[in-house]
């Protein structure tokens, strides 16, 4: 199960990272847009509103890009949080199964003639 969250870790890494080059792209690109249409319009004939309403366009898709990278962003913490905690347990189970292990055969040789007897007597 750890290596699905680690796919799925490693999935929503790339998934974020590449919004957040597409959510750069294309803030570059409106900005371009911005800028071209101001250049090619003298600011004294053109109209504030239309402008003013660009910006608040820009501005209201940056921030649903910001929104949906940190959504992204604090997902793939949670997933990152519960690989580490699910590999921490699994640790921990290994060492409780060794300690086990040991108490009743502290022997490797004598453990491993057990396991032979066990598999030989089913």
């Amino acid at each position: 199960m750890s290596t699905m969250l680690k796919q799925e870790l490693k999935s929503l890494h790339s998934l974020s990272k590449d919004l957040s080059e597409e959510i750069q792209d294309k803030y570059k690109t409106a900005l371009k847009e911005v800028l071209s249409f101001i250049e090619k319009q003298h600011i004294n004939n053109t109209d504030v509103n239309q402008l003013q309403q660009q910006v608040l366009q820009l501005e209201k898709s940056l921030q649903e890009a910001n929104g949906r990278y940190n959504g992204e962003k604090h997902k793939r913490k949670m997933l990152h949080n519960a690989l580490i905690k699910q590999n921490g347990m699994k640790k921990g189970c290994m060492r409780q199964i060794h300690l086990i292990n040991y108490h009743l055969c502290p022997y490797p040789q004598k453990n491993s003639e057990i396991k032979r007897e066990l598999t030989s007597s089913k």
